[in-house]
């Protein structure tokens, strides 16, 4: 994650770089331009006294008119343009990658509407039946919510549950530290749709037949760690790491995953990327 942090925070430096460059090159331009129609307005007054050919260039100037100076570069608004999307579009992937705590806005607006969806997938995990007070307090403030567990609740328990909890995992981005507190993000439709595609992914390769057989006919202790991947044409493919990844029941496991994506119902058109999640696959 810090790697990957620097990277994309020099990507967005080397944006801002080459946006500025081009922005000085055509503040430039214009200001010669301006020099340029100044020194003609003056030559005018003074036609009197000289009258130089048109096609002698002034000292220090290009040979060109006025006109041509005010055109120089002329796809540089267009360059300029394209590297200005291309640092928006770096900012917002900086801005994805940074630690919840730090997007937590204190100073913003609370968000009564991102709260109320984050306690109707709570509620289930703490169990809290209407007529109940919560155990917990929720604080939504721009995209990111902080939440608060009552002291007298076991913190590994209450943080088990939201780790096993499916409803959790599509609806809530959830980041935890001791330090810091517990932070998440309320999901999109969107979102939430492509976090059940992969779901139903890796519930494919899990219960398949091959999935078993593999671990039969390899039995060497060890895991798998599985991850879903959207390829720039919207390619499905199951990506695999691990001890056992470059081994026999990899190898063995490797057609399990090829033929994943055809085991569920078609990728929604709707989504335009998947969530980094990972599963591990287990050979005892």
């Amino acid at each position: 994650m810090n790697s990957a942090k620097v990277v994309m925070g020099l990507l967005v430096a080397s944006l801002v770089t080459n946006v500025y460059l081009l922005a000085a090159r055509s503040s430039g331009s214009s200001a010669l331009a301006a020099r340029s129609s100044s020194g003609t307005a003056h030559g005018e007054l003074r036609g009197a006294l000289s009258a130089p050919s048109r096609g002698t260039p002034a000292p220090g100037l290009p040979a060109s008119d006025p006109a041509e100076c005010a055109s120089l570069d002329p796809g540089a608004r267009e360059r300029e343009a394209a590297l200005t999307a291309q640092l928006l579009k770096a900012q917002a992937e900086l801005e994805e990658h940074r630690p919840l705590n730090e997007r937590f806005q204190p100073a913003a607006e609370r968000s009564p509407e991102l709260e109320e969806q984050a306690r109707a997938v709570l509620d289930k995990v703490f169990a809290t039946r209407p007529d109940q007070t919560r155990v917990y307090a929720v604080e939504c403030r721009g995209a990111v919510c902080l939440l608060k567990v009552d002291d007298d609740q076991e913190r590994d328990v209450w943080w088990k549950s939201l780790q096993e909890s499916s409803a959790v995992r599509d609806a809530l981005r959830i980041s935890l530290s001791v330090v810091l507190g517990t932070y998440f993000e309320v999901a999109s439709p969107e979102q939430q749709a492509a976090s059940r595609y992969v779901q139903s992914l890796f519930d494919a390769i899990r219960s398949s037949p091959a999935t078993t057989a593999c671990k039969q006919q390899f039995p060497t202790p060890g895991e798998v760690v599985l991850r879903v991947v959207l390829g720039s044409a919207r390619e499905v493919r199951v990506t695999m790491l691990g001890r056992l990844a470059d081994k026999d029941f990899g190898v063995c496991l490797r057609p399990v995953l090829d033929q994943a994506a055809s085991q569920v119902p078609p990728l929604p058109a709707s989504i335009s990327s998947l969530p980094v999640r990972m599963t591990l696959i287990h050979v005892p």
